[in-house]
């Protein structure tokens, strides 16, 4: 599970803040398993800041509807 490996990695490296991207399940798999950044969250005691990359996605998909148009 990449929330594990990620919260295993930033207590053995000992780092201060982790930062993980909001994209993500949604809808009924998050509301049953949990996505990423919560599990994150809630899973080490660093601090974790959580940032908007939904609007890069959606933008970047654009770009590529627009290209194959």
């Amino acid at each position: 599970m990449p929330e594990t490996s990620s919260v295993d990695a930033a207590e053995s490296e000992d780092v201060d803040v982790v930062v993980v991207g909001n994209v993500g399940m949604s809808g009924r798999k998050e509301f049953l398993l949990g996505n990423v950044p919560n599990r994150v969250s809630h899973g080490t005691r660093r601090t974790v800041v959580i940032v908007n990359t939904m609007q890069r996605v959606e933008e970047q998909a654009q770009k590529k509807r627009r290209f194959f148009r």
